[in-house]
């Protein structure tokens, strides 16, 4: 009897479907791969954000209106004056720190795009302010940031922008020794447009209103205020 064997095309189509299920296997296993490295940047984006909106809240609840220190702020910058725990330690330290929020533009030619989001904190020294000039302007330095190197908190936030209520519509700007109501903070991963009315439906932003304790309190005692001083009728 002949010896069983196998013939040369029974052993290349052994040889082609290994080779093609291995493929499949590797093509498969790299999919995998590439979902999970997707999954664990948008898990990390999605923490990243939640932090930064968490500061912003913790932040913005401790505002101080004292009539002495300002509120200020448009759709990239915002800064205030908050309280804070002293510290226990032999130095006397102010009970207020300056907070400023700044997203960090960067621009190429006529393209503008945020690179990352810039908190600063420092203690705030109370300067003596008139009457008079406090009811007129908001007494606030500006801070100098010519020609200094801006070290972002986080560079996976591209797009930054903030808004203001002041109890009945919304502004994109703010000055005041009176801080707002609440303030709208707008948050993306990716860049988005530096004009507000353009609205990109292909990037998925985070938007979150935080009430501020001290601006509430202003409005409804401005409203409390305007319903003693009006005259009832006869």
């Amino acid at each position: 009897m002949p010896e069983a064997g196998f013939t040369l095309v029974e052993v290349i189509l052994a040889i082609g479907i290994a080779v093609g299920l291995l493929v499949a296997a590797v093509w498969f296993y790299r999919q995998a791969a590439e979902y999970r490295n997707q999954l664990l940047n948008a898990s990390e984006r999605l923490a990243t954000i939640r932090l930064v909106t968490d500061q912003l809240a913790n932040d913005l609840r401790t505002v101080q209106a004292d009539g002495r220190h300002a509120f200020t702020g448009d759709s990239n910058v915002l800064q205030f004056a908050k309280s804070v725990f002293p510290q226990p330690s032999g130095t006397p330290e102010s009970d207020l720190h300056r907070v400023s929020y700044r997203a960090i533009i960067n621009s190429s030619g006529t393209n503008s795009a945020v690179t990352g989001v810039t908190r600063e904190e420092e203690p705030l020294m109370d300067t003596p302010v008139s009457v008079a000039s406090s009811a007129n302007h908001a007494f606030f330095a500006e801070t100098e940031v010519t020609n200094r190197l801006e070290v972002p908190m986080t560079d996976a936030i591209r797009h930054l922008s903030f808004r203001y209520w002041d109890g009945s519509v919304w502004r994109d700007t703010w000055n005041s020794f009176n801080p707002p109501p609440g303030v709208e903070v707008t948050l993306a991963s990716e860049p988005l447009g530096m004009d507000p009315g353009v609205v990109d439906s292909d990037v998925d932003r985070f938007r979150r209103v935080i009430v501020i304790p001290a601006g509430l309190r202003v409005a409804n005692g401005r409203q409390n205020l305007g319903a003693m001083e009006e005259p009832s009728l006869p």
